[in-house]
């Protein structure tokens, strides 16, 4: 058995996890990284991924999340997601409801923003002078 360290996944509404792991593996701006215990210091920001927890047992479990920041040090590691999911966690309804938030910001950032847009580009096809 590996030595292990402190882990900590939270997001603004839970934390997800907290436990002993022997290691952590996530994706930063510049790729894939792993932490194991006694890491030296670390700060920096995570990018969407399913990050690798292997567990003080050995095992492994995958978190899927959606970007955020981490600070390792002092033999501890903490992961402040935007959003944080255990990939078993995950289920079809969870899913649908997550595209439909989606679509529906895509519609509001469409609307605000593409929407005047497309007006000045119907009146300059249409040849109608403002």
């Amino acid at each position: 058995m590996r030595p292990t360290f402190e882990g900590v996944v939270a997001t603004p509404e839970e934390v997800v996890f907290e436990g002993a792991l022997e290691e952590l593996i996530l994706r930063v701006p510049s790729g894939d990284i792993a932490f194991l215990a006694n890491h030296g210091r670390f700060v920096g920001e995570i990018e969407a991924c399913s990050a690798i927890l292997v567990m003080a047992d050995g095992t492994q479990e995958r978190l899927v999340i959606d970007g955020g920041v981490l600070r390792v040090g002092g033999n501890r590691a903490f992961v402040l997601a935007q959003s944080a999911e255990f990939v078993g966690d995950i289920d079809a309804a969870s899913l649908e409801a997550r595209r439909r938030s989606i679509a529906e910001l895509a519609g509001l950032v469409d609307e605000r923003y593409l929407g005047p847009r497309r007006v000045g580009v119907a009146l300059r096809e249409s040849h109608v002078g403002v």
